[in-house]
This record gives structure tokens, sequence and C-alpha cells, in this order.
């Protein structure tokens, strides 16, 4: 395969990657050892970046949103409204932080929470929404803050998807109480494995940085929550490159996007999703006909097409209930209360059979997704 440098160093980033590495300082090991010096360099730059006041830093994306929701005050048997659409990591904070997720129905326009159905799925236990941004499509945001606000509901934006997407010239991310970032593998900001959670609200921010030390206020002085969640050195010295780099980066995966749009142009049964509004972290599209047979029909000629998420509240661990209880660390009362909460969510259903995506990796030489979007083109015929 014909791959491109994803971080292609130069002579004095290759310089301090080694002095990084030889003097040993990849993380913080005590309270009084000074923050490294790629991880501050990162929060500044996601701060500068996204137009926020901080940014805190975390070995995943799931951490950052576990500590979120710690930060936010989530409690026992309290609700978190979240999308079926989302991976599975995303929701597992939610039981992790004592609550209980209650999965809303999507919207087929952004394969996200349907204002509607969020609206419905309020009650006198729901604490927050964690609304997720699915595969770089646009959200009505200002909908999800009126509702948030009317009804007290904290709001944590999960941007995994779309660093970089403006709504309204205002940042995905900057809208609601804490957003939250994933680095890792496959991600448009990518370093392997990471997170981060940014806020404007030094409060949050500070119980966030408390949570991913472990709980440590101060010596000997803890809080009854918190993890080894930090970011090392090495992973912030990678994603600060992938920040500096991330208009770059957007616009590479919207030249190869734009490649395979263009393939599925004058084809009955697949359309395009929202050409001109998605930020294309990846191609997506839509099948008249169950997506199923016709991406393994384009993996026989080539092409790396992949179903969207299958709906979370579907899967094993919230139908079987052996599995489910093991969710809620055997929390009997939890399970009752999702079980009596959680209703069909028929569109997140019938979306998840009909959309799938191809790759806008720019890992990729550009010759490599011209030859896809050929092959591509090709099948639909």
């Amino acid at each position: 395969m014909n791959f491109v440098k994803k971080f292609n160093l130069n002579a004095k980033e290759r310089i301090s990657l080694l002095e990084m590495i030889e003097t040993g300082r990849l993380s913080v090991g005590s309270k009084t050892d000074p923050e490294p010096k790629w991880c501050a360099s990162l929060e500044k730059e996601m701060c500068d970046k996204f137009e926020s006041k901080h940014a805190v830093l975390f070995n995943s994306g799931t951490s950052s949103i576990h500590a979120a929701l710690s930060a936010l005050g989530v409690n026992y048997c309290d609700e978190v409204i979240s999308s079926p659409l989302t991976c599975y990591s995303a929701v597992l904070p939610i039981a992790m932080s004592g609550a209980v997720p209650i999965f809303a129905d999507v919207s087929e326009d952004t394969l996200s929470i349907d204002p509607k159905s969020f609206r419905k799925n309020i009650t006198d236990k729901t604490k927050a929404v964690l609304l997720p941004y699915i595969y770089g499509l646009p959200l009505p945001i200002k909908k999800f803050v009126s509702i948030c606000r009317a009804n007290e509901i904290a709001l944590i934006e999960d941007c995994a998807h779309v660093p970089a997407l403006k709504l309204g010239g205002k940042y995905a991310g900057t809208f609601g109480e804490i957003s939250c970032f994933s680095f890792a593998q496959g991600k448009v900001l990518d370093c392997g494995e990471g997170g981060a959670a940014l806020t404007n609200n030094p409060l949050l921010a500070d119980e966030m940085r408390f949570f991913k030390d472990g709980g440590k206020r101060a010596l000997r002085v803890y809080t009854p929550r918190g993890a080894n969640n930090k970011m090392t050195n090495l992973e912030a010295f990678l994603a600060f490159k992938q920040v500096k780099n991330l208009e770059k980066n957007i616009s590479a995966r919207a030249k190869i996007a734009k490649l395979y749009f263009s393939a599925c142009e004058s084809t009955e049964g697949v359309s395009v999703n929202n050409k001109t509004t998605c930020l294309p972290s990846v191609a997506l599209f839509k099948s008249l006909s169950p997506a199923r047979d016709l991406i393994l029909k384009l993996r026989e000629k080539g092409v790396d097409a992949k179903s969207i998420y299958k709906p979370l509240n579907e899967s094993n661990v919230f139908t079987e209930n052996n599995l489910l209880e093991g969710f809620f660390n055997n929390d009997a009362k939890r399970a009752q209360i999702f079980r009596e909460r959680n209703k069909p969510t028929p569109v997140a259903n019938k979306a998840s059979a009909h959309f799938f995506y191809i790759e806008t990796d720019p890992m990729f030489s550009v010759s490599f997704h011209k030859q896809k979007a050929k092959e591509f083109r090709d099948s639909l015929r």
C-alpha cells in the first residue's frame, strides 16, 4: 500500500522527541513533579485552537467522559441520556459513575440524538446528556442548549469525530459544560491513544484534574472518585503535532471524500449523505436497500466499506439479563431502572441498516484513494 507519513517530523522535532525519550520524563511521577513539557504545550494548543479556557488531558476519550461525569456530580441512579449509535466505550463511563444510560432515538439527518426524543426522555432524575457528533455530521446544537438550560441538565459534547467543525461560527465542543475528544488510532486527531476534555469552567477543570490523578487533591487528601488516567508526554508530543496540522488533515480528508462522492454521482440506490455540510471524517452514504449486501460486494472488490454503529440498546449487553446486571456491577436496582426506562429506537435501527461509510484516511495516498473510488464506482454500476 502507498502510505503517507502521518507525522512527518522535521529535524528539530526529531531531536525534541529523542531528548524527551532520553530524559525519561514521559509522565508525572508525583504531585510535586511539574507538568511534562508536551502535556502542557498540548493543553495550551487545544485551548487556543478550539477557543476554550481550560483543557485537561487523559489516556483515552473514554476516561475524559468518565472524568466529565464525575466533575458534573453524576451520582448513583442518576440518568444520563445518550445515543444508541455511538461507541460502547463512550457509554461505559455512565455505568462506572453509578448512573443509568437512557438511549434516546436519533435523527436520520444527524445520526445522533433527535431533540424531540431527547425532550421526551427527560425526567427529574436526568442529570446530563452525552451528545455525540457522529461521522462528522453537524447537530442543531442550539436546540440542545435550550432544552438543557430549561431543564437544568448538563451538556457533554462528544467531539471525537468532529475536531474543527464549526456551527454558526463557534467550534463544536464550546456549547456545553464540557466537551470530550479522542486521540485514538483512526480518529481525525490520532496519537495512537489519548483524550482531552475542554471547559470554560475552572471548577470543572480542577475536578477533572483531580479525577485523572487518582483523586488526589493534596498530600494525603483525596476525593472518593478518581483513576490513574493521565496522558503520557510521548502521546502529547504526537497529539500536539496532529493538532498543529489539523487544518491540513481536514483539507486532505475533504479532497479524498470528494473522490468517493463523485464516484457515487448518477447512481441509483446509493446517495451521498449531507455532502455540503458534512465535515468529512469519513465518506458517508445511504443505501436504499439494506447496506449489508453492498458492503460485502464492495469488500470483495477491495473497497473497505464499513457499516455504521449498530444500536447499543439492541446489543447483547443490554438485552441479556445476566450481562445487563454485570454492566451495572451486579446492581439489580439500576438494571431494573434501565429496563423500565429504555424504549425502542426505530430510527436508529433503520439508519444502522442503511448507512455505510468509507474511510478518508490521508495516511493513504491520493492515488490509492483514486483507485479505490474507481472500484467503488464500478461496483455501483
